[in-house]
Formats: C-alpha cells, structure tokens, sequence
C-alpha cells in the first residue's frame, strides 16, 4: 500500500506489520508529522512479510507488538533471521515492562504505546542514526579485515621471514618463509620464546637491543651494520643475517616483527670474492684488466713492478701498442 502523496520529507523505506487500517494511518500521519516521506507496505501475515523482505531493502520496521494469528515477535524473528540489520520498533496499544524487556533482547530497538505515538519520530530518528553508525563501523570491519586478509597473504608468502613477538619475547607470527630458513613449522615455533631462533652467545645481545628499541620513539630500526648478526635453525647451524625490526604498540601492547633475509650465499661471495682479490694482488704474473673500450682499469702489483709504472700512471689510460 504505498503512498501516492508528494515527496515532502525525508525520504524513508518503511515495512509496517500491522493488521488495523485505522492504526496504520495513525502510524503513516505520525512520520509525515515528524518529517518523513514514507514509502510504505503493510504485510499482516508471515508469508506477506517474507515477500516483501525479497522484493526489496528496507530502512525500518515498524511492528505491531500483538495481531490475530502473527505476533510481532514472530515478524522480528524472521526479519532476522534474514540478516536484516534495519532498525525495528514495535508499537502496541499495551506492551508490559517484561514484554518490553523480552522484545528487546530478541532484537527490537525501541518500543511505542500506540497512546503516545509522539515518542515514534524521535525514535526513529535515534535508531536511524544508530543503524548508520553501526553499517559504517561494519563496513570498517570488513575493509579493515579485507586489509588484514591481503596482509597475512603477503606475509605468508613472501621469501624473507618474517617473525613477530609480544613483549615477553615469544613468537606470535611465524610465516613460510621463516619456516624455510629456520626450519620450523609454524606450530612448533608459534608460542616460543625468540630465542630458540638465536646462537646461544648472542641471545642476551638481542634481548637488550629489544629492549632499546621498546623504549625508543623510533618504529622502526635496520640493525644490518654488525658483522655478527645471526641465526639458527632447528638443525642447530647458524647463519648470518640481515635484520629490519619494526614495532607496532596497539591497545597498551607492543609487537615486534622483524624481517630477516638469510645472506649466507652473499657471505660466501664476499668471501671468494676477497680470495680471488687476494690471489691476483699476490700473484707472480702480470696482471692487467681493461674495460671494453680498453681502458685500463686494474694493474695488480707485480705489473708495477716489473714495468716501473703505478697503477695511477696507467689507469684509465690505453696502453700504446
């Protein structure tokens, strides 16, 4: 039974289970008074109501708490039982303060004595800003979940491992790829203390630094620049690392995460990369590297040697033929 009449007030989408014309008009007249343009249906079995619930969206209910054959805690059953967060308001001729109390546990939002429908507009003018505060607030959550969920699929994947701890020091996040450099599961180091990941002499160390950064302003601290940064892993081989450690204090607590990247194949290069610098400045042979244009870049000390010439005289010069 919608209304026909000009758009006046503020548009509103309203279901009225209701089975008494006259009360329905009184409830109609009652929001265009308090300034809103009802588009309205009245449904007065359950069959009607569920209708209407799949034919559209609606911004309120309105429900007689007490009709022949279907009650009104019956209609807000169903309502929902739908998943329908819409605010609903019963109005009764006489509803008792346990019925009222009972209502309201079952989820109705407010109650009106049909003898004191003044009280309906600011009602609804309560709950409609209620309903919006709380649709917003849940489509918060469920960006802020979304965001979470995108978050745990980086992080579980991603190559380096990154391992989060609480205040006492135990591991509170532990993802793939910490499970393949230290050797892990997930559930064997979920719930430990951090040291298990750490060399025996350098656990005291670590703690300390910790325990500087949970005092210090900065969020976030590379702790790369030292040579004996390391791991161990459950077979009890230790291996250099390079460590980014950042927290997170939320609600009074404070998280650690760090990401840790393995660098033992760059410390091998580093290494082999010193003997063969080692080997070509002791070797017993000339040695010369130009570039592609073949400009002289390196001469190795035996070159100066025996040719009587620096390696600042002849670098970046060609030599003659």
């Amino acid at each position: 039974m919608p209304t026909g009449a000009e758009n006046t007030g503020r548009p509103l989408r309203v279901l009225i289970i209701e089975d008494s014309e006259d009360d329905l008009d009184l409830l109609v007249r009652e929001l265009r008074r308090s300034g809103f343009e009802p588009s309205y249906q009245c449904v007065k079995t359950a069959a009607d109501l569920t209708a209407m619930l799949d034919r559209q969206q609606w911004d309120l209910f309105i429900g007689d708490y007490t009709m022949p054959g279907f009650s009104g805690t019956q209609a807000l059953s169903i309502v929902r039982s739908r998943g329908v967060e819409a605010p609903f308001i019963f109005v009764s001729g006489t509803i008792g303060e346990d019925v009222a109390v009972t209502a309201m546990r079952a989820g109705a939002q407010d109650y009106v004595i049909k003898g004191n429908l003044k009280r309906l507009g600011p009602a609804i003018e309560r709950e409609l800003r209620e309903s919006n505060a709380r649709g917003e607030r849940a489509r918060a959550d469920a960006e802020r979940q979304l965001a979470e969920d995108r978050f745990r699929q980086i992080l579980m994947i991603a190559a380096d491992a990154i391992i989060s701890i609480d205040e006492d020091m135990r591991i509170v996040i532990f993802n793939q790829g910490a499970e393949a450099i230290f050797g892990y599961r997930a559930d064997e180091a979920i719930g430990q203390l951090v040291d298990l990941l750490l060399p025996s002499g350098v656990v005291a160390a670590q703690r300390k630094t910790i325990a500087e950064l949970m005092s210090s302003p900065a969020v976030a601290q590379r702790i790369n620049q030292r040579d004996d940064l390391a791991g161990r892993r459950k077979n009890g081989e230790e291996f250099p690392i390079d460590l980014t450690v950042s927290k997170l204090i939320q609600s009074g607590k404070t998280t650690f995460t760090a990401i840790i990247r393995d660098i033992s194949g760059r410390k091998r290069a580093e290494q082999q990369l010193r003997l063969l610098t080692s080997a070509v400045e002791q070797s017993a042979n000339l040695i010369t590297l130009t570039g592609a244009d073949g400009t002289v870049e390196y001469v190795n000390p035996k070159f100066s040697e025996i040719m009587g010439y620096s390696a600042d005289e002849v670098i970046g010069h060609k030599p003659s033929l």
